[in-house]
């Protein structure tokens, strides 16, 4: 077997997932150099070899556009190897002003060669699939841009913040003719932390309880999780941290979605 070493700057060599990376630096206090493990690559260790902002998003062959920051640590946490060795950028919709997020659309479909994978919980997967099959139908029909955006309104409305950003991707999509690159994949579950064990964000909460099936039996009337909220929930990054990290079982779903990454 041969081994080839080279010493680079150019970015197109961290693409090569067969390929060990490994940072050299030298310390200018003691003259020595450190080699430092990049496999697999993260954006701090990017930054600090000197790539640019522009560098980095051109890495992603996928980009995972999931509702908020609960999303974005559950699934980080149970996929974060798969979603750095597949060059995976996990991105929340939620909390996105409407101003930046047409200009996030942009971007994304005309500065990236990305595939957008939006993941979304059971009440929304099923509207935002329709749209996108509209928007796959108005185009093949040879629609305007106007019609376009006025079916988006109709379909996904003004009311709430990830729809409002996905009615922007959507028909910027129309626009540039990068709806192929667009593909939604739901969850069964109502809210992303009915897959994680929450007694760890209650209190003196049973960690082994199954709090998600204790909604669906109960039949409550509320959301899931307001109803866990009722219980005492905090909704703490560093607690919904430690109930991934106790996790030793994948959920299927999300195993599914890692497979489809």
């Amino acid at each position: 077997m041969t081994y080839v070493i080279v010493a680079t700057h150019c970015p197109a060599f961290l693409d090569d997932a067969q390929a060990r990376h490994t940072r050299v630096v030298r310390d200018p206090g003691a003259g020595d150099a450190r080699a430092d493990d990049l496999s697999p690559v993260q954006i701090d260790q990017l930054r600090a070899l000197g790539f640019t902002k522009s560098d980095i998003l051109a890495r992603y062959k996928t980009i995972l556009l999931v509702e908020g920051l609960h999303d974005q640590l559950v699934i980080k946490g149970l996929l974060g190897e798969q979603l750095a060795a597949r060059r995976v950028l996990v991105l929340p919709l939620r909390g996105i002003t409407a101003a930046p997020m047409t200009a996030e659309s942009q971007i994304l479909l005309e500065f990236t060669d990305a595939t957008l994978v939006v993941v979304s919980d059971d009440l929304n997967a099923s509207a935002l699939d329709e749209a996108h099959r509209q928007c796959l139908e108005a185009r093949q029909a040879g629609r305007s841009d106007q019609y376009v955006a006025e079916l988006l309104v109709r379909l996904l409305g003004k009311n709430k913040t990830e729809n409002d950003a996905m009615r922007k991707l959507l028909h910027h999509a129309f626009v540039n003719d990068a709806l192929d690159r667009i593909s939604i994949f739901g969850l069964s579950r109502q809210d992303i932390l009915g897959y994680i064990p929450c007694g760890y964000l209650i209190d003196g909460g049973d960690t082994q309880h199954d709090y998600y099936a204790e909604w669906e039996g109960t039949q409550a009337s509320a959301s899931f999780k307001p109803w866990l909220e009722r219980k005492g929930a905090r909704f703490e990054k560093h607690l919904i941290q430690k109930a991934v990290e106790s996790m030793r079982v994948r959920p299927r779903e999300l195993d599914e979605l890692g497979r489809r990454l």
